[in-house]
């Protein structure tokens, strides 16, 4: 079924609507954003809690748009792109998003456990006895009873299981064949069968807007001899250099519950503290796998948003109020100086750096 072509940023938000993951206001932002700087839509029509950071030019990916889509919940549309840029020829280009944190990297893929041969039902001997531990730590540092407190706990019992899981599935791994294993790295980094990605970049985003932009290739590196994996804690480790593996690994698995080692009902069911029955957490469903961009693919930046790094904080009111009418932030009239400096340093600066 065709995607909805989206040329409205109240459409691009409706599309999101229901869905609590947080990774969504980035993925929000940087529709609104493309919307504007393709000019289907304005900074004015933008809701303030939507507010961008100040583009003053657009790359000249954004000319010639007809509409964007969202394919981040359907791996079959775009490979794991989450937006496509519609353009009036009719070409889509897909682009993978993330939130900007500094670094060129990206959490690539949630496999499950099965791709490294990691099957419930011959675990659950040894989760049980950290399940029981798991509800007597937060007992004792959270409350005797279960209630909202116990939510998502960095529990030493999770890691301590998470650990033994992660020795389990990287010898798994390495005793797979090595055609096997190439054909799970090249899936894990979302490359197709003629070694070329399914998608055309990836965009950086914050809660404010897009900061990077990369198309990129597939480098068509020699994995023949970086089949093997490396354990450390709770990470697998897939690397060009055993013997340097903190300096080398271009994947990372990080074996993990979903919701943390106990789960509580939802919040939105509203069920009473008194009533809440924790139940055990999915360790087998989604594990996080992080790809070091640049040791992987050919990166070409294709646009930067320049800003300053900070705000002087010694200048005038009337210097701040010109700032902020230049940025189009509303309502800056009866703000007062250290509201104004907050508010023009998260335009000029979204994510502290120097971009």
């Amino acid at each position: 079924m065709a995607k909805q072509i989206v040329k409205s940023h109240s459409s691009w938000i409706e599309l999101f609507k229901g869905n609590h993951n947080t990774a969504v206001i980035t993925e929000i932002m940087t529709g609104i954003n493309i919307l504007v700087l393709s000019g289907l839509d304005t900074r004015a029509n933008i809701p303030d809690e939507y507010q961008l950071h100040s583009n003053k030019t657009a790359p000249d990916i954004f000319n010639d748009v007809n509409g964007i889509i969202n394919t981040t919940q359907d791996d079959n549309c775009g490979g794991t792109g989450d937006i496509g840029i519609v353009y009036n020829d009719g070409r889509i280009n897909y682009f993978s998003v993330t939130k900007y944190k500094g670094s060129i990297s990206k959490c690539i893929i949630n496999p499950s456990s099965k791709h490294y041969n990691i099957i419930k039902e011959d675990h659950k001997h040894i989760l049980d006895k950290y399940f029981v531990d798991a509800l007597k730590w937060l007992s004792t540092n959270h409350g005797e009873h279960p209630n909202d407190n116990w939510r998502r706990k960095r529990n030493p019992e999770a890691t301590k299981v998470c650990k033994i899981i992660s020795s389990i599935a990287s010898d798994n791994w390495n005793s797979f064949t090595d055609t096997k294993k190439k054909d799970l790295l090249l899936r894990f980094m979302d490359i197709d069968e003629q070694e070329s990605t399914n998608t055309k970049g990836i965009i950086f985003s914050t809660d404010t807007g897009i900061t990077k932009i990369f198309n990129w290739e597939f480098s068509k590196k020699d994995f023949n001899n970086c089949l093997h994996t490396i354990y450390d804690g709770v990470f697998i480790y897939h690397c060009f250099d055993r013997e340097n593996w903190k300096e080398t690994w271009f994947l990372k698995t990080q074996v993990k519950f979903n919701n943390g080692i106990i789960e509580l009902p939802s919040r939105a069911k509203s069920i009473p503290e008194n009533k809440l029955e924790p139940k055990n957490g999915d360790l087998f469903g989604s594990w996080n796998v992080t790809c070091n961009l640049e040791r992987v693919f050919d990166m070409t930046l294709v646009y930067e948003l320049h800003i300053p790094k900070k705000v002087d904080s010694k200048g005038t009111m009337k210097s701040y109020k010109a700032q902020a009418k230049e940025l189009k932030i509303r309502g800056y009239s009866g703000l007062k100086k250290p509201e104004l400096i907050r508010l023009i340093s998260k335009v000029y600066c979204p994510c502290n750096q120097t971009v």
